[in-house]
């Protein structure tokens, strides 16, 4: 019974968001999107992600991330939606397609990794997987001399904790050291600063008052998922907020969300 009700939910939800979304307008603003993959399966396609980003360009003009982190801490004004990119959990289709993709429009993206799912054997990452990311299929993730092109390139390689642990419910010692762990492990790999990091699981309900005390202890960019309407989350300028997607999501779903208008001050 629990299943088809789930499945009902996703119907009504899927409908209302693809119908809502064919008249929704994105709002003139400085969106940041984060996903995680192009589809669930272990190998996706590449044409699927390149329909995607011609479909989304129709509506948004893309900007690098950096970009985008920087006209957000100048609270600056703009006329037009302007919309850039970044993926959690560090799959290899980041470094085999999305990133070819995107260069194909000139922009840089974001990519938040957990170093335990580079350096962990196979079936460490099926119950990383499993254990850590809670979902129920298998992807590969990248390797350190994937991950250290994109940072030659000039992609942002950002933190997203050591094993994708949630700020909750743990001391501050405990989150700092998780966080730290991961953050010198990137450093260490890429011989560079790692100064941006996104909680894992996204919103505030997976991270309280002592993970975020130490992750603005140790990063100078935080990115959550909570509270999209605000550029920054809780006021403080040092956390942006971003708003989930997924490259397999129709473009309507996209514009529903993209449609409210964003504020410096909430």
């Amino acid at each position: 019974m629990d299943k088809i009700i789930l499945k009902l939910r996703f119907f009504l939800r899927y409908s209302f968001l693809s119908l809502t979304g064919k008249f929704c307008i994105p709002s003139s603003g400085i969106h940041i999107l984060n996903g995680h993959f192009i589809d669930s399966s272990i190998y996706p396609s590449k044409n699927d992600f390149v329909n995607f980003l011609k479909k989304l360009n129709k509506h948004y003009t893309f900007i690098s991330f950096d970009k985008a982190c920087k006209l957000i801490k100048e609270n600056s004004i703009v006329d037009s939606p302007l919309l850039a990119f970044s993926f959690d959990d560090g799959f290899k289709e980041c470094s085999d397609i999305i990133v070819d993709c995107l260069e194909e429009y000139n922009i840089k993206a974001a990519f938040f990794i957990n170093p335990y799912s580079i350096d962990a054997s196979k079936q460490e990452k099926v119950n990383f997987i499993k254990s850590n990311l809670k979902v129920d299929y298998y992807k590969e993730f990248m390797n350190w001399n994937d991950v250290i092109n994109l940072h030659k390139k000039g992609h942002i390689i950002g933190n997203h904790t050591y094993k994708h642990t949630a700020l909750k419910n743990l001391t501050y010692e405990d989150s700092y050291n998780e966080i730290l762990k991961g953050k010198k492990v990137i450093e260490d790999k890429l011989n560079s600063k790692c100064d941006y990091f996104a909680f894992p699981f996204g919103g505030s309900d997976f991270f309280d008052k002592n993970g975020l005390d130490a992750v603005l202890n140790l990063h100078k960019l935080v990115f959550t998922s909570g509270g999209y309407e605000s550029y920054f989350y809780n006021s403080n300028t040092n956390t942006l907020s971003r708003r989930h997607f997924e490259a397999n999501w129709p473009v309507s779903h996209i514009n529903y969300f993209l449609s409210k208008e964003r504020k410096y001050n909430i």
